[in-house]
């Protein structure tokens, strides 16, 4: 008995160091609960700004590009946390970043408490 708790040990050591030393980013090991877990983003897309369509809001993986008319600019960001339907990201350049809280409801998105792009953005729906 005590030889096989060694062994399932002995093991497991052995897959940790094999999985801590690759250079990919292994999923099993986000299963288990520790290592680096990507962060689902539930905000990607494209938006319009309720009430005005002239202003629309692209999100992808990187990068918030906010269109009002012909002026426009784009912006990083990182995603901090997804909890339920608060997604924290943190948006820079301009220094310092600065922590958004964006909810999500069914179609829509609302950022409050911001100067970059505050409102009610609604999903812009899919093109046929």
């Amino acid at each position: 008995m005590m030889r096989r708790a060694k062994r399932y040990a002995c093991a497991a050591a052995v897959l940790l160091a094999v999985l801590a030393a690759s250079n990919e980013r292994a999923q099993a090991v986000c299963l288990w609960g520790f290592g680096w877990c990507e962060t689902a983003n539930p905000i990607m897309g494209e938006y319009v700004l309720d009430g005005n369509p002239s202003g629309m809001l692209t999100i992808t993986a990187d990068k918030i590009t906010s269109r009002t008319g012909p002026v426009s600019f784009t912006v990083a960001y990182t995603v901090k946390s997804v909890e339920d339907k608060k997604v924290t990201i943190e948006v820079g350049p301009p220094e310092p970043k600065e922590t958004v809280h964006v909810l999500i409801e069914k179609d829509l998105i609302k950022i409050r408490n911001t100067q970059l792009f505050p409102g009610n953005w609604k999903k812009k729906a899919a093109s046929r």
